[in-house]
């Protein structure tokens, strides 16, 4: 959807006397706000992309750094996770005449060099930006710990780069038509194994001064992801340039123009990782959750159980999510509670009993997330009693909402 065809209109803050404010949009040619102001936001406060909704295998957020150097640019704000998943984040305020075609071919070079790095070297740049070193930051975020834990957190990171495997996202205050038309043509043709969204902040002052800023996120526009791609990147010479061709095996050619996973793809990656009691039982969480009234989301790494908002809004509760490893994890219903007008209780009981189940701890700072995944094994044994948490869940949501239309 283009800007001529979106139709944004400005928020009212209401307070508890009643009284009505009309919140002034912030124009884009607004001096006061520079990219850096920017950056140091969207570093600061990870949050406020809503990464969940691309594609949760990037979420929680940890910031890694600003400014992260490479030899064709620097990158704006570069995050990982505690699975090692990576995301690029590319700020612009719109004012800037170069923000708009250039910033998505600069933002695909930073994935194309970030693909021909090692671990090794990727840690050295973000300790020059930082003076600490990715598994340091992601540790104290996550509170994982151990040799072991840190060795598969490098595995994983160096597949990623490897793959080509990364969220990008161009996040700016307001995005213009003809980066849109960019993205929609991107989306025709075939990728590296990263997903690109267009996250449009709209800023909004409260007040009189800039003191307080209200930030509404909005995904404007993103790209299909082919997530089986063969990427051959190969250097032209001399040239500064690079030539990227993809060959995609012949059992993916009709894949490739997908965003995500169908149920048949996703239990053939699985079978990949995990026995066949494994998959069968994959196969009675795709049958028996959605009886309970959940609805299975397909993306391009994993399935996603959300329970639609019993209030009647569009908002989704994210209760479980499965990806293609065989790990299984929460996340993210805090925030998706309180979007509802719902309080967090009901959703802190259900992630704290099933962390306790399953042998996980809650992470610390997320009252939403385990530390950990858990396996798709140990679910399997803890079925009946997850069952039953997961019910509790849902009955104590349903009446408060019921309790809230009431009002």
């Amino acid at each position: 959807m283009s800007m001529s065809q979106r139709r944004d209109c400005s928020p009212v803050l209401v307070q508890t006397s009643g009284q009505a404010m009309p919140l002034e949009r912030i124009p884009f040619t607004e001096r006061r706000l520079e990219e850096g102001w920017l950056q140091r936001l969207l570093h600061d406060c990870p949050s406020i992309l809503p990464v969940e909704e691309l594609d949760p295998a990037f979420a929680p957020l940890i910031p890694l750094g600003r400014e992260i150097a490479t030899e064709v640019g620097p990158i704006d704000v570069l995050y990982g996770s505690s699975t090692g998943a990576l995301t690029i984040v590319e700020a612009k305020l719109w004012r800037n005449p170069e923000a708009r075609r250039q910033v998505v071919g600069q933002i695909i070079d930073y994935a194309k060099e970030l693909a021909s790095w090692t671990y090794e070297e990727l840690d050295a740049a973000v300790r020059a930006s930082t003076g600490r070193g990715i598994w340091d930051m992601v540790k104290q975020a996550s509170e994982e710990g151990g040799s072991e834990d840190e060795a598969a957190f490098v595995d994983r990171v160096s597949r990623n780069l490897r793959n080509g495997r990364f969220l990008l996202i161009v996040a700016g205050d307001g995005i213009h038509e003809s980066v849109e038309n960019m993205v929609s043509f991107l989306q025709s043709t075939p990728q590296l194994q990263f997903t690109l969204a267009l996250v449009e902040l709209q800023l909004y002052r409260v007040g009189s001064s800039n003191d307080s800023i209200l930030v509404v996120p909005q995904i404007v526009a993103r790209t299909a992801e082919i997530t089986r791609a063969v990427v051959r990147i190969e250097s032209t010479g001399a040239a500064p340039s690079v030539n990227v061709t993809v060959d995609l095996p012949v059992e993916d050619k009709d894949r490739a123009q997908r965003r995500t996973l169908s149920e048949e793809e996703f239990l053939e990656l699985l079978s990949e990782k995990v026995p066949d009691d494994q998959i069968a039982f994959a196969e009675r969480l795709l049958r028996e959750l959605p009886a309970l009234g959940l609805e299975p989301m397909w993306r391009s790494s994993s399935c996603v159980f959300r329970l639609p908002d019993p209030g009647g809004s569009s908002q989704l509760l994210t209760t479980l999510v499965v990806n293609r490893n065989g790990d299984v994890y929460v996340g993210w219903l805090k925030g998706q509670l309180e979007k509802v007008g719902l309080p967090f209780d009901p959703g802190r009981r259900y992630v704290e009993e099933a962390a306790q189940l399953l042998k996980c701890r809650v992470k610390k700072g997320y009252p939403d997330s385990w530390e950990h995944p858990a396996s798709l094994a140990t679910l399997m044994r803890n079925y009946d009693g997850f069952l039953d948490i997961l019910r509790r869940f849902i009955t104590e949501v349903r009446a408060l909402a019921a309790q809230l239309q009431e009002q």
